[in-house]
């Protein structure tokens, strides 16, 4: 994508683009803290780490407080208030520490519920010249654009994003034509990876149903996976050999057992696991959408059989009764964003986590997808853009050294998953987490829910229908500001 390509030919005349986005685990929710300060700031300077980056090194702020207002729901990413005994909250409190003392700062964090009433507090900062935070971080899906109330990103010098702890397919999709990036994403930001869609798997129901078929046990599933033969084909074989009307009511509801379920959280993702990407071109009146093709209708018309498959269903429910169905033993595949692992694990299900199919053999890898983020921005009000850019990258590397492997040896690997079949499942699972620009900027455009759910048998009447409204919307988020 051109975009894509002229953020590169801007950051490359920075400091270039030699670093890959490395691996990075999912993350749970955490227990979230009181609002408050992050303690006492020292004025001294530190001794730093050898592999600190150099561009970080030296400065510091002389105690100064550095305030960030963050999404509610992210505030256990940043904040927690002691050194907890739960080892991934004590890495956050850790990695705090670690960043006021080197930096002199003393860490403030205010939480803000809610994407519009972030935005009209953003928007008021920047109409007053409030220079009261430094720094804001709300969820992706407040709706993205400048608008006058943050400050373009690859204006700071300080930033270097082609380091591996900012999350590079996310910022490529964050920076508009123009070269302006007005938000980013890095490892702080633990809720790409913590709503990844994942497929639950019934240990005890597959066994039932496959002893009686062709024998196969959980561990021969986990070899499929790693074979790379994980498939929508052999997902529909197994799904076709459970479910029913339990109590003969001719109505499929919370009572009954699924072959699978879909729930609303993960409803767009399995078309992107098959590889589907909303891509772009431009024209010579700005730009339009070019996925709609012959192949598309092909997988969209496969997604729509194996989701009104007479053993499955889908929901606008986020977890509630498919979670419920699960924990009862009614539901053999569960597709949903992996965070419903908590209420998953309480009940009696005994269960596996797969990655999401391939559409066929020839699909060279498997493809993950989360349903959000969360992003980091610096408002316009704020005088010391530097300290804020030096601060967000020093967490950003903490998280990233300290955070991140923490948690895939804690939770990763001994809460979430029982078996070393299912951490093998999810090493697969985080390797292939990818994102586009139509899922980042899904808010604005408004296109994935019509054309990624695989629910309409009249898709092509309703994407033409409004094409033009895609197209000029996809044109007016391209040209913002330029």
């Amino acid at each position: 994508m051109k975009i894509i390509d002229r953020r590169k030919d801007r950051i490359m005349k920075k400091r270039g683009l030699t670093l890959i986005l490395a691996l990075v685990m999912l993350a749970s929710v955490l227990c979230l803290a009181a609002c408050g300060g992050g303690g006492d700031g020292d004025e001294t300077a530190v001794k730093v780490a050898e592999d600190y980056p150099e561009y970080l090194k030296g400065k510091t702020y002389g105690g100064a407080t550095f305030r960030l207002l963050v999404a509610t729901e992210a505030k256990g990413e940043y904040f927690q208030e002691d050194d907890s005994k739960e080892n991934v909250s004590a890495a956050i409190y850790r990695r705090n520490r670690a960043v006021m003392d080197r930096h002199g700062v003393v860490l403030e964090y205010k939480d803000q519920d809610g994407p519009n009433d972030m935005k009209t507090t953003a928007l008021s900062l920047a109409q007053s010249g409030d220079d009261t935070y430094d720094v804001i971080s709300p969820s992706f899906w407040w709706g993205l654009g400048n608008e006058g109330i943050v400050y373009n990103l690859l204006d700071i010098d300080t930033f270097d994003f082609s380091q591996p702890w900012w999350y590079q397919g996310w910022n490529d999709c964050l920076t508009y034509l123009n070269g302006a990036m007005y938000y980013c994403t890095g490892a702080v930001n633990l809720l790409t990876f913590h709503s990844t869609s994942v497929i639950f798997m019934n240990k005890t129901l597959f066994a039932d149903v496959a002893t009686g078929f062709d024998g196969r046990t959980v561990e021969d599933i986990y070899q499929l996976v790693l074979d790379g033969g994980w498939t929508r084909e052999e997902l529909l074989k197994y799904i076709a050999l459970y479910g029913r009307d339990v109590n003969s009511d001719n109505v499929m509801d919370e009572q009954d057992e699924y072959g699978m379920i879909t729930t609303y959280g993960s409803l767009t993702h399995q078309l992107s696991g098959w590889g589907v990407k909303l891509t772009f071109a431009e024209t010579s009146g700005g730009y339009e959408w070019t996925f709609f093709t012959k192949k598309f209708l092909e997988k969209y018309e496969a997604y729509g059989k194996l989701l009104k498959d007479a053993h499955t269903t889908s929901t606008n429910e986020w977890n509630s009764w498919p979670n419920d169905a699960f924990k009862n033993n009614q539901v053999l595949f569960l597709t949903t964003p992996i965070n419903n692992v908590g209420s998953i694990k309480s009940g009696d299900a005994e269960y596996t986590i797969l990655p999401l199919t391939k559409y066929n053999e020839s699909q060279k890898n498997y493809i993950s997808y989360g349903y959000g983020a969360i992003l980091t921005a610096i408002p316009a009000s704020v005088t010391q853009t530097e300290r804020a850019a030096v601060i967000l990258e020093a967490l950003n590397y903490e998280n990233y050294m300290s955070v991140l492997p923490e948690y895939k040896e804690t939770t990763l690997k001994y809460k979430i998953a029982d078996d070393d079949g299912t951490r093998k499942m999810l090493d697969i699972i985080y390797d292939s987490v990818q994102t586009d620009f139509a899922k980042v900027n899904n808010e604005y455009l408004g296109i994935c829910g019509v054309v990624l759910t695989g629910l309409n048998p009249n898709i092509t009447s309703a994407f033409m229908k409004n094409k033009a409204m895609f197209d000029g919307k996809l044109t007016e988020l391209l040209y913002q500001d330029s």
